[in-house]
């Protein structure tokens, strides 16, 4: 080793017992925001540390309150302003982080982690465009930032720039070749670039391996989004078709179609994801309708999205507990995807997660039993097997939607009674089973839905 190499250790060891200098979860980072403001006092410094700490063991709900005394105590500080932004970054509260990650960057200029924290919070908005450049500026002000370049990657990948997320991520790899996700990731990238470059090549339809892995039905659902994203529209009506004609089942006995739709109803984080994420992600489903017009595939998937649009903004709470804006909001998206149901049967071509969605809208809705019945026999009619038909009407028969005690359990057995053997006993299985999500769900949440 060289004099010169131990100079140069020496002198980052003094800067760091200084206080100048101090690491990061993405390399060493230029100038530590605490040390830069000397009016910190010793109490917003503890609790700095103590956010600091906290989010780096992916505590943010633990963290949020520390950091939330920290800027009362000293506003001006852009460690403090970094780590609220943080915290409300990771519990998705995006808007209300958006604020302080500003705030952060405005009180020190050159903060890398400051701008990378405000990457992160635009790009949870759904402004990819504005989180690549403060992900960039990040990475201008420490080139050894590996997450920032990870983020970029990953920014680049939802505007399909897909050299950029390639280049991004190998950047990525060289500063951490210990982050086990990366090699994934470009992997995942490589298949998108390589099949640009030769379109002839299909793309091979997404796996399920239930045996194997405990989280094999959603990872199957966030291939297909991946498809989605990356306007892979052919190969996604393909796979729709291929699982439609063979009515092929998965571990625990659900259709494949089911799972499939489930990667298209909602933008990657379900619940947590922002307005930003649900533009994109409805824009994505109507560029395939523009594309390819005569795929019901697309306008069933646009349906099933509105109608979880309408959810989310609806909440889960009771029906006293909704604002004016969320029932306008839930009844205008319940309307459009009954809508665009209307609109795919004049396709000509029947897909039995149509009825599915339909069944879900008339809950949304309140259809009257009679009108809901009728539905529920023209699904059935089509396909007597699809699970998701009779775990919907439990749901319409529990006693907070239209039923009285005891409704939803006499339908379990008689539908089991109906369609005997060994589907009788699944489809009761499946009806017990979605009731006791429903109503653990309420348990842990203290929701109505």
């Amino acid at each position: 080793m060289t004099t010169r190499y131990f100079v140069a250790v020496a002198y980052l060891w003094l800067l760091m017992t200084l206080g100048l200098v101090t690491s990061s979860c993405g390399g060493a980072t230029l100038l530590s925001a605490t040390a830069a403001d000397k009016s910190v006092s010793p109490q917003a410094r503890a609790l700095d540390d103590a956010a600091s700490a906290l989010l780096k063991q992916n505590k943010a709900k633990e963290a949020l309150p520390k950091a939330q005394e920290a800027v009362r105590l000293a506003p001006t500080s852009a460690e403090a302003q970094k780590n609220l932004a943080l915290s409300l970054c990771e519990l998705h509260r995006y808007d209300e982080a958006l604020t302080s990650g500003r705030e952060a960057v405005r009180l020190q200029t050159d903060f890398d982690q400051a701008h990378h924290v405000l990457g992160k919070i635009l790009y949870g908005l759904g402004q990819y465009q504005d989180s690549i450049g403060a992900y960039k500026e990040a990475i201008r002000l420490n080139t050894h930032y590996g997450a920032a370049y990870f983020n970029l990657a990953l920014a680049y990948d939802k505007l399909n720039e897909m050299s950029a997320a390639v280049e991004a991520i190998k950047h990525a790899i060289r500063l951490e070749p210990q982050e086990a996700s990366y090699p994934a990731t470009l992997a995942r990238l490589l298949k998108y670039t390589e099949h640009t470059k030769n379109p002839a090549t299909r793309l091979a339809p997404p796996e399920v391996e239930p045996k194997t892995d405990a989280h094999a039905n959603y990872k199957y659902g966030a291939q297909v989004r991946d498809y989605l994203y990356h306007e892979e529209f052919d190969a996604l009506d393909r796979i729709a078709d291929a699982a439609r004609s063979s009515k092929e089942r998965v571990g625990g006995g659900a259709w494949k179609l089911q799972l499939f739709y489930q990667g298209l109803k909602f933008p990657d984080d379900l619940n947590e994801s922002s307005e930003g994420a649900w533009k994109y992600h409805l824009g994505k489903l109507e560029k395939w309708i523009a594309q390819n017009p005569t795929s019901i595939t697309a306008r069933v998937g646009l349906a099933a999205a509105y109608l979880e649009y309408g959810w989310q903004a609806r909440g889960g709470g009771y029906a006293n507990t909704i604002s004016r804006d969320g029932v306008r909001l839930f009844a205008a998206r319940m309307a459009r995807s009954a809508a665009i149901l209307a609109e795919a049967r004049s396709l000509k071509v029947e897909c039995p997660h149509a009825y599915a969605v339909m069944l879900y809208i008339a809950i949304g809705q309140g259809w009257d039993a009679n009108s809901f019945d009728r539905l529920f026999d023209a699904a059935t009619k089509l396909e007597p097997l699809y699970y998701n038909y009779y775990e919907l009407k439990a749901m319409y028969l529990m006693p907070r939607w239209n039923g009285r005690p005891g409704d939803w359990e006499r339908f379990a057995d008689a539908s089991s009674m109906v369609v005997g053997g060994t589907e009788g006993s699944i489809i009761y299985y499946k009806i017990a089973a979605y009731v006791a999500r429903i109503q653990v769900q309420d348990v842990k949440g203290g929701r109505f839905f």
